[in-house]
C-alpha cells in the first residue's frame, strides 16, 4: 500500500541546490502536510494555502485521505476569482 506522507514542490527542490548535504527527508520533516478535500470552499482553500504560506496543495478523498485526486494553485484561486468578477461586471 502507498500512503500519502508528503509533497515536495520543484520550488522546494530548487531550494535544495543551495544546501546540497541536506536529505530530501530532512526538508519533508521541516514542514506539515496541507491538504484539502474536493468539498473545500474556494475561500477557505485561498485562507489555508495563504495562512500556511503554500503556494499548492494536494486535494485528498474525502473517503480516504491518501488518495490523492488533483492538485489546488494559488493560481487556479486567482483564475477563479478573475472569471467571477468578469461575470459579475457583465
Amino acid at each position: 500500500n502507498r500512503l500519502l506522507v508528503n509533497v515536495i514542490t520543484h520550488h522546494e527542490l530548487e531550494d535544495l541546490k543551495d544546501h546540497p548535504d541536506q536529505l530530501l527527508s530532512e526538508r519533508l520533516e521541516e514542514h506539515d502536510l496541507v491538504t484539502m478535500t474536493p468539498n473545500t470552499s474556494i475561500r477557505e482553500a485561498a485562507r489555508i494555502l495563504v495562512t500556511k504560506d503554500k503556494e499548492q496543495a494536494p486535494v485528498v478523498s474525502v473517503k480516504n485521505p491518501q488518495r490523492i485526486v488533483g492538485f489546488l494553485t494559488l493560481r487556479d484561486i486567482a483564475r477563479q476569482q478573475n472569471a467571477i468578477e468578469e461575470q459579475i461586471s457583465r
